[in-house]
Formats: structure tokens, sequence, C-alpha cells
């Protein structure tokens, strides 16, 4: 019995000491408030920022008009003209582009053309821009990438192979200065040489 009595009596002390002492109820409804907003958080799907927004001059076809330099594809190569295209649509609810690229390098029966299919947009966990990509001499590649005003980067974070099995490293730039005509330039690193480049192109929207 006494044990019931004093059971009663702390039960109704704490419900005087919370009736005398406001904040004590007003910190437990804020703390219900905010485990309810961040509850609400959780559950909605993230939307694309302002880093994937400014990718948006690559969306859509592009087409490709340009030159490789004297040497670029092997030592002794001439200079070729450049032609293709660069097609892009917002996928993934606009996270990302998905992008199908054609470059062909000469004309004629020696003309070569490179394909690759690529993703492209704003990483959000690695703060970064990325690109994933295939192409149709068997490779694949990751890209790194910065914006700087209205000139994007992107370079390879992993070695591809060069035919004769020289590591090489890629480095890719859209300069969206001219929305209407956007500079692209492709530089290649070969067994840790410098950075050169191989291919200046301009990329027309339609």
């Amino acid at each position: 019995m006494k044990k019931l009595i004093a059971v009663a009596t702390t039960v109704m002390t704490m419900g005087v000491a919370m009736a005398d002492n406001p904040n004590t109820m007003t910190s437990t409804k804020t703390t219900k408030a905010t485990t309810a907003t961040t509850t609400a958080t959780m559950n909605q799907m993230p939307k694309p920022t302002a880093e994937t927004k400014a990718l948006a001059f690559l969306n859509g076809t592009l087409t490709l008009k340009g030159m490789t330099k004297e040497g670029a594809m092997a030592p002794g190569s001439p200079a070729l003209a450049t032609k293709g295209k660069h097609a892009c649509k917002w996928t993934a609810d606009k996270f990302w582009l998905d992008c199908d690229v054609e470059d062909t390098q000469g004309t004629g029966k020696t003309a070569m053309t490179w394909k690759g299919h690529m993703m492209t947009g704003w990483d959000m966990g690695a703060k970064t821009y990325r690109t994933v990509g295939v192409d149709n001499m068997g490779g694949s590649f990751v890209m790194n990438g910065k914006l700087d005003g209205n000139k994007l980067t992107l370079e390879t974070i992993n070695d591809i192979n060069t035919p004769d099995g020289k590591p090489m490293k890629i480095r890719i730039t859209f300069d969206n200065t001219d929305t209407k005509n956007i500079k692209f330039t492709d530089e290649r690193s070969v067994a840790g040489a410098p950075m050169t480049v191989v291919e200046e192109a301009t990329l027309s929207k339609k």
C-alpha cells in the first residue's frame, strides 16, 4: 500500500512540475514538430539543383564541325576535317543528360567514325560533375569535371588504353560563351606526356 501511495505521489509531482514549467511542454511539442518535418523531408524526392540546370546548354541535338591536329591521331598523321553530332536529352527526372555522340574524321573509304554513349550530370553525392560512357571501340570511361563560368571541363579518372596498349587520359571542354556555337576541345595525354589538343570543333544548334 505504501508503495502504491509513493508511485501516485511521484506521478502527481511530475504532472504539477510540467504544468508549472510550460517550457517543458513547449520543448516536447517542438521536438515532435521537428521529427515530423524531418520525416516529411526524408520522404520527398530531391530536385535538380542549379549545378544540374547549368548543363541545359547541352540538351538537344548539336551539329559538330571541326579539325584534328596534324600528328594527333598518330605520328605523321595529317590534319583531318571532322563532322558529327552531339545529341542529348534529359533523363532520370532531369538529373542526367543521356547523350549519343558521333565524330567522323576524314572522308571516303579512309574515314573513321567514333561513336559514344554517355551520361553526364551533377553527382549530388560526390559534389562534382561526372560523365560515364562507353564507345564503339569497346572501351569505357569515367570523367570528373567542373563548370567555370561558361566552360565545362571533364577529364577521365581512369586510364584508357590506346590501340598499341599505352595508357591515355582524355580531357574535353565545352565553352558555351557563344550559346549558338559551342566551342569543343579534345585533349589527350599518352603515357604521362603533357595534354595535347587533338581536335577543335564547333557544336551548333539546329
